[in-house]
Parts: C-alpha cells; sequence; structure tokens
C-alpha cells in the first residue's frame, strides 16, 4: 500500500460519453434532414417526428452525463479544496482498512475509516452515504454489476465494477459499520425511504 502510486484526477469519461452522444445527434439530425428533402411531402410528418424523437433521445443522454461530469467535477474540486489532495493521499495510506478491484482492468476502490475512495470518480465520507444496492447493466452479450452508492444530496455514483455478491454483501458490511443509517437494497419502499432522506437533507432538517 504504501509503495503504490495514487492519483486523484477526476475521469473525463462522462465528458467524452456527452460530446460523442450530442455529436451523434447531430449527425442523425442532418441524416433526416437529407431525407427530407427526398421524401413525399405525406412522409414529412413522420421524418419530423422521427428526427425530434430519436435526436432528441441521444442529445439528453449526451446532456445528462455532461451535467454528471460537471457536478461531478464541481463536488471532487470542492472536496479536495476541503482536505487537500496530499492530505486524501496521505489518509488512503495510513488509514485504508480494505479496498476492492476485481482485476487490474478495473478502477481500486479504498475503504478507510472515514471515505470510500474511488481516485478518479469519488471521495465518499460515510455519513454521506443514504441508500446501496446491486446495480446491474445488461449488454448485448454481457452484464457489468457495480455497487450504487446514493447520497443525501441525491448523487449517485457507481462503484466496484464487477463486484460478486460475496463481494457486495462484504462492502455493504463495512459501508453499515461506519454508518447504521444506510438503506440497502434495491425495492420501491427503499426507494421512496431514500427520496425522504433527501427531501430532509435538502430541506436542513437531516
Amino acid at each position: 500500500m504504501n509503495t503504490e502510486e495514487i492519483k486523484i484526477k477526476h475521469s473525463k469519461v462522462a465528458l467524452v460519453v456527452g460530446i460523442i452522444f450530442i455529436a451523434i445527434a447531430v449527425i442523425v439530425e442532418i441524416a433526416m434532414l437529407t431525407d427530407y428533402i427526398e421524401a413525399d411531402s405525406g412522409k414529412i410528418g413522420g421524418f419530423i417526428i422521427a428526427s425530434i424523437f430519436t435526436a432528441g433521445i441521444l442529445a439528453l443522454i449526451g446532456i445528462v452525463a455532461l451535467v454528471d461530469f460537471v457536478k461531478n467535477g464541481k463536488r471532487m474540486s470542492d472536496i479536495l479544496a476541503k482536505y487537500g489532495e496530499a492530505n486524501i493521499i496521505a489518509h488512503i495510506r495510513q488509514n485504508t482498512i480494505g479496498f476492492f478491484q476485481k482485476n487490474q482492468h478495473t478502477d481500486k476502490v479504498y475503504f478507510t475509516d472515514t471515505f470510500v475512495i474511488e481516485p478518479t470518480t469519488a471521495i465518499i465520507h460515510y455519513s454521506e452515504i443514504s441508500w446501496m444496492y446491486k446495480h446491474t447493466t445488461r449488454y448485448k452479450n454481457a452484464v457489468r454489476v457495480t455497487i450504487a452508492f446514493v447520497l443525501l444530496d441525491g448523487s449517485k455514483f457507481l462503484l466496484c465494477d464487477y463486484a460478486d455478491d460475496q463481494d457486495i454483501a462484504s462492502i455493504i458490511r463495512t459501508c453499515q459499520q461506519h454508518n447504521p443509517k444506510i438503506i440497502l437494497g434495491y425495492s420501491k419502499e427503499a426507494e421512496e425511504q431514500h427520496n425522504m432522506k433527501v427531501k430532509r437533507f435538502k430541506s436542513g432538517l437531516a
């Protein structure tokens, strides 16, 4: 632990994703505009609807990614301004009680006595965590399992790529030891309970 290199750096993945989706939305819109010119007058309405719907969804995904990038970047900057990058790195080296890294291609997540830290994504104080659950994303031929860390301010971070059920149980147990108030598991009731906590937090009652 003492000899490994640790760099605190905000990941630009969300920025790249946002730009790509917005660019695709523009390309799709241009392509459909070309089709408008060649279309029969009776089909133009359908083309317009399809264009707005398709390009709109792609643009929305891009905008959400850009907003997340800015929001998470500011959050990371605020934390580093408060504690200092050197202090955070020293804290990781001296106070880590465990870490998770499934393989060399996945990011390492450190669990200290105070924070959950993925150096390119998030620095989360245990007291900030409102809700945790297993998050599954399905691609065509693959399944990506992560842990959703949902905070009192409504922010959500997906950490611990490809964790299995045993990993998830161990990580949740660690976090719960430092914050027994964390809501566990995904359900409608858990989501409603979390939403109430967010409202209370934002109104200054929590």
